[in-house]
Formats: C-alpha cells, sequence, structure tokens
C-alpha cells in the first residue's frame, strides 16, 4: 500500500515538471550536470591525497596542505567544477526566484541574477572546501570529517537563524515586479538570494566536499531535499 502511494506520488511529481516548461528546464540542467560528474569526475581528486593520521601538530598540517592545494589549485578547473556541483544541486531549487523573470521573458535579467547569484555560492564554496580539508587533515579520514559535518549540519537545522535564512530565500519579486528589473537589480537579487541560500544549505555542500568517493549521490540527494523543502516551505 505504501509502495503504491509513493509510486502515484512520483508519478504525479512527473507530471507536474514536465507540464512546467521552466520545472523541466532546470531539472534537466540538474540531471546532465549530475551526469556529467558521474562519468568525468576530477573536482575532489586532489582532496583525498590530503587524508593524514592524527599527530601532535595537526594545526600546522592542516594549514600546511590547506596552503599547498590553493597554491596548486587549477582555478578555471575549481570554478568549471563548482558550477557543475551548483547546477547539480541547487537549480530545481531557483524555480521560486526564478519564475516571474521567466515569465516575463526577461533574457538579461535572468542571465544577471544568476551570475550574481553563482559568484556567491563560488566564494561560499571556496570557504566550505578550506573547512573540508581542514576537518579531513584534523580527523585523520574522509569518513570522519564527514561525518563531524553532518553533526553540524543536524545543529543548523534546527537552528533559528537557519529557518530565517530559509523564509528569505523565498522572499523574491512576483512576476509584476520582475518586469520591471533591469540586468544590475536582479544581479543584486541574486547575489543576495545566493547569500540566504548559502546560509540554508551550506551542510549539503560541505557533507559533499568532505566526502568526494560519494558526492555524487550525494548532490542528487541534495537538489531532491532542497527542492523538496522549498516546496513544502511554500505550502506551509
Amino acid at each position: 500500500m505504501a509502495s503504491t502511494h509513493r509510486s502515484r506520488l512520483f508519478h504525479a511529481w512527473l507530471r507536474d515538471i514536465g507540464n512546467d516548461p521552466l520545472k523541466c528546464a532546470l531539472w534537466g540542467a540538474s540531471a546532465l550536470a549530475i551526469a556529467f560528474m558521474a562519468l568525468q569526475d576530477n573536482l575532489h581528486g586532489d582532496l583525498q591525497s590530503f587524508c593524514i593520521t592524527a599527530s601532535a601538530s595537526l594545526l600546522a598540517e592542516g594549514w600546511a596542505l590547506l596552503r599547498l592545494y590553493y597554491a596548486s589549485m587549477d582555478l578555471g578547473g575549481f570554478i568549471a567544477a563548482v558550477g557543475l556541483m551548483l547546477i547539480a544541486m541547487m537549480s530545481p531549487a531557483l524555480y521560486r526566484p526564478l519564475l516571474g523573470l521567466w515569465a516575463q521573458g526577461r533574457g538579461p535579467a535572468t542571465v544577471a541574477f544568476l551570475l550574481g547569484y553563482f559568484w556567491v555560492w563560488l566564494l561560499g564554496c571556496a570557504l566550505l572546501l578550506m573547512v573540508a580539508l581542514l576537518l579531513v587533515s584534523f580527523s585523520g579520514s574522509e569518513l570522519a570529517a564527514g561525518l563531524l559535518a553532518l553533526l553540524a549540519g543536524g545543529v543548523w537545522q534546527f537552528s533559528a537563524l537557519r529557518a530565517r535564512s530559509l523564509d528569505h530565500c523565498h522572499l523574491q519579486p512576483g512576476a509584476k515586479r520582475s518586469s520591471l528589473l533591469g540586468p544590475a537589480q536582479a544581479g543584486g537579487l541574486g547575489v543576495m538570494h545566493g547569500l540566504w541560500c548559502c546560509a540554508t544549505c551550506w551542510p549539503l555542500m560541505l557533507i559533499a566536499f568532505c566526502l568526494p568517493a560519494v558526492h555524487v549521490p550525494l548532490m542528487l540527494a541534495g537538489a531532491v531535499i532542497i527542492a523538496h523543502e522549498r516546496s513544502q516551505h511554500l505550502h506551509a
């Protein structure tokens, strides 16, 4: 009985996406990014080499490894990899903020919004990758670092600040106001939305950075969790 109910919900969800061009485009972009990462994944190769055993100089070793990692980083590759991760996990969650711009056919404003959103998350991911490297270095294993990130995310999930951040993720202009937005205003809104979105979702990205071996399925799970949470929040 429960499996039949879940099957009906899944088919209803597929029909909902298929009947909405914007949802279809966002979920399609997410699926393509996940497939590309699964077939050609080089993002976290260096992270795996930084696993060390515990020692008396954890802090010194952690910062030394961190400096080495960023000194040898391919910036273009990092931007491309983070972009793929964002498309994979966050695209479905952008349905509501993009709805007004999409309905009005505001191409330049939509691009400006996405650029503002992307650059905020890019900086956030650089910081989260730093935290992940230090967690792996200090804990001595990716699994331990992932568990620490999961624990921090669990605490954050039930915090008042996180709930406030989630509320702000929905304070976007409706279709009428979106028609009046220029690229500069839309870019500013993208930055603000990116800040609140980072504050809401950073644990999922941190866990993915800490567990490179399984970060592709984590991206898929994150996309579903975030999209479901935003949908439930809108109807609360």
